[in-house]
């Protein structure tokens, strides 16, 4: 699944140093500016329970007083950044990643029934609907819808990154 986010520069003298860098090859740096900028927001959601755009995830049925996508910190801590020259891919590659971002109904394979655990209880069900949780900034259509706040967290960080960048003599 490819999902595409492009950042476009609000300040003249900002879009024409990133364009300069991009020319030069010299951009990765920029980029994982933006990369880190973004993991940064997906593990506050994870850390606070909620969806990129503010939402609270919905409580576990199973378990009262449960953390949904917290118990075993997994999927939070797979979430990484990878920047080259020409951008920045974010994600993870859990597989049940998919199914905490947009939900999913999970019927038995081999049996007749799931059997899972919820507390010291044994329970058996035909299917079990998994809710949409969504931690990465992906809306169920598959684009790419980055929360005003995380545009401006990485605006604040690239323009920090760029102002450092000029200030660097050549070599």
């Amino acid at each position: 699944m490819a999902s595409f986010l492009t950042l476009q520069l609000t300040s003249k003298m900002a879009e024409e140093r990133m364009q300069a860098m991009i020319a030069a090859g010299t951009s990765t740096g920029a980029f994982e500016t933006v990369g880190q900028t973004l993991v940064t927001q997906i593990q506050l959601g994870f850390k606070f329970g909620r969806e990129p755009w503010g939402a609270p995830w919905e409580k576990l049925k199973c378990r009262k007083g449960g953390s949904p996508l917290r118990d075993t910190g997994l999927l939070r801590s797979s979430i990484v950044s990878k920047a080259d020259k020409s951008g920045v891919t974010v994600g993870t590659n859990k597989i049940q990643a998919r199914v905490h971002q947009f939900g999913a109904i999970i019927r038995p394979v081999r049996a007749k029934f799931l059997a899972f655990q919820c507390g010291p209880d044994m329970h058996f069900a035909k299917q079990v609907i998994i809710p949409a949780r969504p931690y990465l900034p992906i809306r169920s259509n598959k684009s790419v819808d980055l929360p005003d706040t995380w545009s401006r967290a990485v605006a604040r960080r690239l323009q920090s990154y760029l102002l450092q960048a000029a200030k660097k003599p050549a070599l």
